[in-house]
């Protein structure tokens, strides 16, 4: 087990994420959930946990602040923010990993497993890492956050996802749209095992679901549900080797 205290100034952020690791990630065991940098200090010095759950905005000093009351890192730092301009400070100081909010469970499992292996000895990493492997490899669904919760949507059942600005628009065979606060390409990642291929900066469309492929300077897709889709000349060789063509 892995003792990790969670901090965030939002009872509400707090208790979801407490509840997803319990939920989804049965090896932490969260000994502390507390609301700012004191608490934070605090229950670091009594449990000395392995794992720490960080947001990095709060009242009267931020996440940041609270690591440089250490010489060292108190504990591998998985940052939680609804703020991405400090992925690059949080990179800086070395932290296990960095996820925005609002919290997408695959990112968090990968975060809580990248832990595992790195306290693990080499036999039971390998062990760990085929896990992960076939975990991957049985994936049928992700689950995309809305304003209620989570939706869980077949990855089958996607036809494309399409950017727009920060969001991202997922088309799905029902001709349900879900648009979500996260940039296409935290998606491009995280679809492109399940045969999904960034055939321009807009578009990640299922390869399953492309009925016909139209010849252009780049060309363009007809896919299931009758929607057009330009593919970039430079991405247009690599897309038609993806379709084996």
């Amino acid at each position: 087990m892995i003792d990790a205290v969670v901090v965030d100034d939002e009872p509400e952020s707090r208790e979801n994420l407490c509840g997803l690791l319990r939920r989804f990630c049965p090896r932490v065991n969260v000994v502390a959930a507390v609301a700012n940098i004191e608490e934070a200090q605090a229950a670091i010095d009594v449990h000395a946990p392995g794992l720490l759950f960080l947001d990095i905005e709060m009242p009267n000093g931020n996440g940041f602040d609270l690591l440089d009351r250490y010489s060292a890192p108190p504990a591998d730092v998985v940052f939680v923010t609804a703020y991405e301009q400090y992925a690059l400070n949080a990179i800086k100081r070395y932290a296990l990993d960095y996820i925005l909010k609002p919290i997408h469970v695959d990112e968090l499992v990968r975060a809580v497993d990248r832990k595992l292996l790195l306290d693990a000895p080499h036999r039971e990493r390998m062990g760990l890492m085929r896990t992960e492997q076939q975990r991957m490899d049985s994936v049928k669904r992700i689950a995309l956050p809305s304003a209620k919760g989570l939706q869980l949507v077949e990855i089958a059942d996607i036809i494309r996802c399409e950017a727009d600005d920060h969001y991202t628009t997922f088309h799905m065979v029902d001709k349900k749209r879900y648009v979500i606060t996260r940039n296409l390409g935290e998606y491009e990642e995280m679809l492109a095992p399940h045969g999904f291929f960034r055939i321009h900066h807009a578009h990640v469309v299922n390869l399953a679901r492309v009925k016909r492929y139209v010849r252009g300077r780049g060309g363009y897709v007809v896919l299931d549900d009758g929607s057009h889709v330009d593919v970039s000349a430079r991405r247009r060789d690599a897309f038609l080797v993806a379709l084996g063509l």
